[in-house]
């Protein structure tokens, strides 16, 4: 008979097809477990990137949605914009622009509902060529008002009729409405600066646009009605223009000729690129982070797939024998990994998007806490998401099954038949892989010096990568070498069992050094975070014991948290400022800007505890010295900026810093940089006589009291409330409670952090238990043996779990290592590239004991299932199989 190749290589092809799904329908555990890992290593990523785009694209429809059809706005500064500005284009119409629209907005808290709220006037006549409101557009139910009318039978015609002309109505989006089940005629209070007010619904706007504003917590008042809410007569916020797209450009550059030093023109889209651009940091944190669990993820891939060509080396070799060529069971391999890194990405990705609803909270209340205020109340999955994913998980998992593929296909088939020769072949490239360890590290070390680290905001994340992989790539030959140590120390502690424990790690390098590598990462992460967080949380701790130095701090009803606005009420500033309580007090107004779009924060204030030494603030460099920088800042005569100033916008003491003010650009002298870690600005200490002179505002936000020695502080708070409770909404924190504050923002801003190590952990422990398994499969001859030799069940036991206990402190002894190198990486480079701050490294012992622990409980617990199966298997069926 005639050879035919052609036929040959087609039936060969069959015959692996046939194989490859025979070998995984009879393993399904390891096929679920292997999928599992992909699926959970990808959620997390995915998860993140959901987050994070939705509350960009919430951001972005909230903006289109206010900003209508307005293609240009004139935004004003700290104080607003004066009413005039807009009375000057009314009474000197320019044909380039179609339509103007007055718009005065806040973000107002309200403590009924127990959240934020867009609040936002407008002139009704001149919205009509911008936003379709729709005021009274649909008739609800008549419901009783509780000021006493009844909106019976009303219309759309008396509601907005009511809503021009009645004190301190509102109309309310329909969101908003179902989600706090408000109808007309229901309350609504808000808290401006101290003072709660009240308002009452006359209208629900059925338009999309006012669901959108604001994640749907938007409500509308007529402009006049805003102005005296919001102690903003006169003033408005901006601006919205309809300009002829071919003369944008021209009209943008004659208006600024007659605006306000400090107005900004500029397209409502800009506003979005700048949120984008202030968020970037935040964002690319956190999908770094999320990628180590894609990183422990793909230890499984690579696991499933070498343990798939241990359990068919005889097939392999007995294919080899045939004939079957080595790009034949290459494919093989691989394509088996594709299908498994495929199956893992769809579930992943589902798995990420349900996982997005919790992440999307966490994200969203970051974000407002420590940049904008933004909400984010439905899901937005990018596009690129949606191929991207799959495709990113397939092409992880075809990379990660390689070196086993590789090792499979290359092996001769005599040599397939021995299993010995894996573990040899292993031992034989640990060295070569250490190699490409220390080049790694090598390669991590480079990319942390400050002239590669300080050009990109890459090099950071680069080099952690770098320094987890080249770990890993040592995890081999440090095991090797421990295991001879460990051979002998828990030979003398332990026994024979504690000899074979010992040995069992050289002699299946294997498997031991990738369940060792992938659960050293985990451990690792957890260490690098842990240490980096408590460094944090120490340093922060010692910033506030010296910066946070009064007894009392007086502000708002809102705190320090409150948007700008008119701050606290004469009466209360000019009673504490003169209580004979107080030895002095400091005076605070702030006031937010940008420069580079950098969100920066300007502090008007006095500091009196600078000068006299009660506040102890920790100067980085100072012009003139510590003593004389405080008295020249005393006198007026310099600003100081925060250390995160000066690392993220480049200025130093000695230089000018010109700033745009209502009066103009002025330029100020820097005299000195402070450390600082306030989470979401670049902070600005001003003198307040330079901030009342250029800016021309009086509020003031808060008072920080200093008493006198013997006046107890609750006394004091006691004594502001009976005076003031009744009749204002002031937040009266002691000194305690103020550095409570500061470090629960801290918490909640680590939240998800904290929550993509346990995932990542999780991740490892299936790695864990899917190798656990494998490790004693491959020794379940050897095992059936020792037990028809007369080893008892619980010698067996007792040998398999100090063999776990052995791995889990070979994984934590090396995760210490990698830790401590991505701990000293996230303070010293990624920190301080990302947020501009110097941190002083703390380490904890208790962090490291913890990790300890995790590790021993990860391996005994994912070895308690792998343990008991080893020895309740039939003696005689094992010895007979193998």
């Amino acid at each position: 008979m005639k050879f035919n190749y052609a036929t040959l290589k087609s039936s060969v092809r069959y015959l692996l097809a046939f194989l490859s799904l025979r070998y995984w329908l009879r393993h399904r555990g390891a096929f679920f477990l292997a999928t599992l890992g992909v699926a959970l290593g990808l959620a997390v990523f995915v998860s993140v990137q959901v987050a994070n785009h939705s509350v960009l694209a919430s951001f972005a429809a909230s903006l289109d949605a206010i900003s209508g059809k307005a293609n240009l706005q004139i935004i004003g500064g700290a104080s607003g914009l004066p009413e005039e500005v807009y009375t000057r284009l009314k009474l000197t119409p320019d044909a380039r622009i179609k339509a103007a629209a007055p718009v005065v907005s806040r973000t107002l808290y309200s403590p009924t509902l127990q959240t934020s709220i867009l609040i936002m006037g407008v002139d009704p006549f001149a919205e009509i060529d911008f936003r379709d409101w729709e005021i009274g557009g649909e008739s609800p139910p008549p419901q009783a008002s509780t000021r006493g009318t009844t909106p019976s039978d009303q219309n759309a015609q008396s509601a907005f009729l009511q809503f021009l002309t009645g004190p301190h109505t509102t109309a309310i989006s329909q969101a908003m409405a179902n989600r706090y089940h408000l109808s007309i005629g229901s309350p609504l209070q808000l808290y401006v600066g101290a003072e709660r007010k009240n308002f009452y619904v006359v209208a629900i706007l059925p338009n999309e646009s006012s669901n959108e504003a604001f994640g749907g917590d938007f409500t509308l008042l007529d402009i006049a009605t805003a102005q005296e809410a919001l102690a903003q007569s006169g003033r408005l916020s901006q601006i919205d223009l309809i300009v002829d797209e071919v003369q944008l450009d021209a009209v943008k550059a004659a208006l600024r000729k007659n605006l306000p030093a400090d107005a900004i023109v500029q397209r409502p889209a800009q506003r979005g690129a700048d949120v984008s651009a202030m968020l970037a940091a935040f964002q690319l944190n956190l999908s770094a982070l999320s990628c180590i669990a894609i990183f422990v993820g793909a230890f499984l891939i690579y696991n499933s797939i070498a343990i798939a060509v241990v359990r068919r080396r005889a097939e392999v070799g007995i294919l080899r024998s045939f004939g079957t060529g080595q790009s034949q069971l290459m494919r093989l391999f691989l394509v088996e990994a594709a299908v498994i890194g495929l199956v893992g990405s769809i579930v992943g990705m589902l798995l990420g998007i349900a996982l997005a609803h919790f992440t999307l909270q966490a994200v969203s209340t970051t974000i407002s806490a420590l940049y904008i205020a933004v909400k984010a109340k439905s899901l937005s999955v990018p596009l690129w998401l949606w191929w991207g994913a799959p495709l990113g998980g397939t092409v992880l998992s075809i990379l990660s099954a390689l070196p086993a593929a590789h090792e499979a296909a290359n092996t001769p088939p005599r040599a397939a038949m021995l299993r010995v020769t894996l573990h040899q072949a292993t031992e034989r490239f640990a060295y070569p892989m250490a190699m490409a360890g220390v080049v790694s590290l090598s390669l991590a070390f480079v990319l942390c010096q400050p002239f590669i680290s300080g050009r990109t905001v890459f090099a950071g994340f680069a080099a952690a990568f770098l320094t987890l992989s080249g770990f890993a790539l040592l995890t081999p030959v440090l095991t090797l070498w421990g295991s001879r140590v460990a051979q002998v120390g828990a030979g003398a502690t332990f026994g024979i069992e504690g000899t074979l424990a010992g040995s069992y790690l050289r002699r299946a390098l294997n498997r031991s050094s990738l369940v060792i590598a992938a659960l050293m990462v985990s451990l690792a992460m957890l260490i690098g975070l842990s240490v980096m967080v408590g460094s944090f949380r120490a340093t922060v701790a010692a910033w506030v014991g010296g910066s946070i130095s009064a007894d009392l701090y007086v502000a708002p009803a809102r705190g320090f948290a409150e948007d700008p606005g008119p701050g606290l009420p004469r009466e209360v500033v000019q009673y504490v400022t003169t209580m004979p309580s107080a030895r002095f007090c400091d005076t605070l107004r702030g006031a937010d800007a940008e420069i580079n779009h950098q969100p920066i924060y300007i502090a008007a204030n006095v500091l009196p505890g600078l000068v006299n030494g009660e506040r102890k603030t920790r100067f980085l460099e100072t012009l003139y010295g510590d003593a004389l920088t405080k008295r020249a800042y005393a006198q007026s005569k310099i600003i100081l900026v925060s250390e995160r100033f000066k690392n993220l916008l480049g200025y130093r003491s000695g230089q000018t810093l010109t700033l745009t003010t209502p009066s103009g650009p002025i330029a100020f002298l820097i005299g000195g940089v402070f450390y600082d870690y306030t989470p979401n600005e670049c902070l600005l200490y001003m003198p307040q006589t330079l901030y009342r002179k250029y800016w021309h505002d009086y509020g003031i936000d808060g008072i920080a009291v200093y008493l006198k020695h013997d006046v107890s502080t609750d006394e004091v708070k006691r004594e502001l409330e009976q005076r003031f409770g009744a009749k204002y909404q002031l937040t009266l924190l002691p000194n305690r409670e103020i550095r409570a504050s500061v470090f629960k923002t801290f918490d909640q801003t680590f939240a998800v952090t904290y929550a993509l190590q346990l995932i990542a952990i999780i991740v490892a422990a299936i790695g864990i238990f899917d190798t656990l398994i494998a490790l004693l499969l491959e020794r379940s001859r050897e095992l059936a043996t020792l037990r028809a030799l007369g080893a008892s069940p619980w010698q067996i036991n007792k040998m398999t779990y100090i063999e776990f206990v052995l791995i889990g402190i070979f994984a934590w002894t090396i995760g210490v290592a990698a830790g401590l190198c991505l701990a000293w990486e996230l303070i010293y480079v990624i920190n301080r590239q990302f947020f501009g701050w110097t941190i002083q490294w703390t380490l904890q012992p208790d962090v490291l004991f913890r990790a300890l622990v995790l590790a021993l409980l990860a391996a005994i617990g994912a070895g308690v299932f792998p343990a008991r199966n080893a020895t309740r298997r039939n003696i005689a069926a094992t010895l007979q199989v193998e």
